[in-house]
Formats: structure tokens, C-alpha cells, sequence
């Protein structure tokens, strides 16, 4: 962070406050303008401090107080309004490396299609893996709110074959059994993120208005866009005639809250 600060009668000291937690106590560093802070060079009123690095999703706010050099100790705010009006970013999740699963097929308007272990007709969320070995996806997580990126931990020794397929049940229901999602998917669409255990993204999609009983599925299978077919439950999604065309990215933009720049 850095902050270009300037008093008539000099700088007494600059201050950062930052906090992990969207409520609660602030934490006070200082900033320096030494030339040694990512502040630009001594001297020249740019102040630079660093903040802790954080987990992916984190919400940070922060701060900055600016103390002139005079007897009664005058001090600014940026924002002006602080601690009351601060500034909020959240950490974003990167791109994981060689983990060849992928979000392969959703239904987010089940009314006939095929039941879960109870009988119901809820939505569903499908996983590929690409590769010709096992893949442990134990201790990932699937969600639908990029704020809340561990909504879901995938529960441990859930292995996908070579070639496999897992479904998730997106129901609200995790009293049916461990791949029960404590969420559901919109028909009136949303993003889903597959994460690995650090929070980075391992797939994602973003998916408009659902066809019910239509399933929203990528061609070529595994690897291909997005469109709106007959549905392959745990199957290849090559073998059903295309009923509509909707790309999407095969990684979504992210797009958290920015800090400001100073």
C-alpha cells in the first residue's frame, strides 16, 4: 500500500490499519518513506508499507492516518471517514496447476430427470477427470458464492477413475449422504467454482437461464464450451444432439472489490 502524504509543517508519522475480518479491532503499522518500502524514493512524501499475506476469499479492510509534525498531534484520514468508512478488497483466488478435473456438466432445473439416493429430483453438479489416472479430490471445495470460497468441502476419499465421473448433489440436504451440497444452483443462473485445498481455481462457469430438464454440459466432452443439450448423467456428453449453442470461458473472470490506488 502506499499513500502520498504532505503537511505544512511535516510528518509526525503515517499509519496503516488493516483487519482480516469484515468486523472488529483494526491493526496499526507504520508506513516509511525510506526508499525501502515500495514508497518510491526517500523523501519524496510517498509512504509504503506492506500487508500480511492472506488466504484466497479473505476480506480485508483497511485504513490510512496521517499525523503532522505539530504539538497537538493533527491528524487525517483516508477515507475520511475512517474507522467508520474503510476500504475493502478480498483476496482473489489464483489459477491451480495440473489438475485435470473439470466442471463437465450442471442441471439446475431437475424436474424428471433422475433422482438422488431419496428420491428426489434436485440439481446436479457434474465432475470430469480428464486424465487416464485417479485423481483425490479430497478436502476441495465446490461453491456458488465467490465470497465464500469453502462453502462446500469435498469430503475425504472421494477419487475420481480415470476417465470418471462424480456428481454432486446441489440440495441443501447434507443429511442425504456427503456429496450434498449445503447449496442449490439458480435456474436463473449463477457462476460455480471448483477449488482445490489452497483455494486456488481449479474450473469454473458462469451459466445463464436453465432449460428444465435440459442439461448444461461441455462438448466435446470435458474440455469443450458449454451448451444446452439432452442430458448425460455421468456419461460422455459427445453422444446427445446439440439443442443450443453458450460459450463461456473454460476459467471465469474474477472480479472481488479493489483496493483503491494511491
Amino acid at each position: 500500500m502506499t499513500a502520498q502524504v504532505s503537511a505544512a509543517n511535516g510528518i509526525f508519522g503515517v499509519h496503516l490499519f488493516y483487519s482480516d475480518r469484515l468486523t472488529g479491532n483494526f491493526t496499526a503499522i507504520n508506513m516509511f518513506d525510506d526508499g525501502q518500502h515500495h514508497d518510491g524514493a526517500a523523501a519524496d512524501g510517498l509512504y509504503g508499507a506492506s500487508l500480511p499475506g492472506q488466504s484466497a476469499g479473505v476480506w480485508m479492510r483497511f485504513y490510512i492516518e496521517a499525523v503532522a509534525n505539530t504539538t497537538a498531534r493533527s491528524a487525517s484520514y483516508l477515507p475520511a471517514g475512517a474507522e467508520h468508512d474503510v476500504f475493502v478488497y478480498q483476496v482473489q483466488p489464483q489459477p491451480a496447476t495440473s489438475v485435470p478435473v473439470a466442471i463437465n456438466e450442471l442441471m439446475a432445473a431437475n424436474a424428471s430427470t433422475v433422482t438422488d439416493e431419496t428420491g428426489d429430483y434436485d440439481d446436479w453438479i457434474e465432475l470430469f477427470n480428464l486424465s487416464t489416472d485417479p485423481v483425490d479430490i479430497s478436502g476441495f471445495f465446490l461453491t456458488d458464492n465467490p465470497a465464500n470460497l469453502d462453502k462446500f468441502e469435498i469430503p475425504a476419499g472421494t477419487v475420481i477413475p480415470g476417465h470418471g465421473y462424480q456428481i454432486f448433489w446441489a440440495d441443501e440436504d447434507g443429511m442425504d449422504g456427503p456429496y450434498h451440497c449445503n447449496f442449490k444452483l439458480s435456474a436463473g443462473g449463477e457462476q460455480i467454482y471448483l477449488l482445490d485445498t489452497s483455494l486456488a481455481i481449479v474450473d469454473s462457469v458462469t451459466f445463464g437461464a436453465q432449460v428444465t430438464d435440459f442439461g448444461y454440459a461441455r462438448v466435446p466432452n470435458g474440455s469443450g464450451n458449454f451448451v444446452v443439450q439432452t442430458p448425460t448423467f455421468a456419461a460422455n456428453n459427445n453422444a446427445t444432439a446439440v439443442s443450443e449453442t453458450r460459450e463461456t470461458a473454460r476459467s471465469c473472470t474474477y472480479s472481488p472489490i479493489q483496493p483503491p490506488l494511491y
